[in-house]
């Protein structure tokens, strides 16, 4: 399954949600790693601005420069273990309506979505945005709440 997932998972790593949250977002990316799934990476988009700016965070924590070390060498650099697509290339390729009703710093999580559709690939999205899910529920994309995946995922 191809796993796009937006910027809780960050949050979560930095420890602003708390500490069990980061411990959960840190065992769920260990699952993703045993399992044959990948995590889509966005160039120009908000959830990897995020990801760099989470390195410059860990530079000053030993913990979360092991836990940035760890999402960077298993799955940014990891090409098994990652699907990495650029942002202007997959905003040419669509036109899809439901993109009018989704704020534009998360359009890149849609156009990720129908690309990997039209590709025929198992794919979901992961958020904690309830607005977002309502309106691509709505249009017929599988998405799911963040608490629900990730628990349901380390079963």
């Amino acid at each position: 399954m191809i796993l796009i997932l937006d910027e809780w998972l960050i949050h979560d790593l930095q420890g602003e949600n708390g500490f069990e949250r980061q411990s959960e977002s840190f065992q769920f990316l260990e699952r993703v790693k045993e399992r044959c799934d990948k995590v889509v990476f966005v160039r120009g988009s908000k959830f990897l601005g995020k990801v760099w700016g989470f390195s410059e965070v860990a530079a000053r924590d030993s913990e979360l420069r092991k836990k940035f070390k760890f999402l960077k060498t298993t799955f940014i650099f990891n090409n098994l273990k990652s699907e990495i697509l650029d942002l202007e290339d997959i905003e040419s390729e669509s036109d899809e309506e439901i993109l009018k009703d989704v704020n534009y710093d998360d359009r890149y999580i849609v156009l990720s979505y129908l690309y990997f559709r039209r590709r025929g690939e198992d794919v979901k999205i992961i958020t904690t945005d309830r607005k977002l899910k309502s309106v691509l529920e709505r249009g017929g994309v599988l998405i799911d709440y963040r608490d629900d995946f990730v628990r349901g995922y380390l079963r």
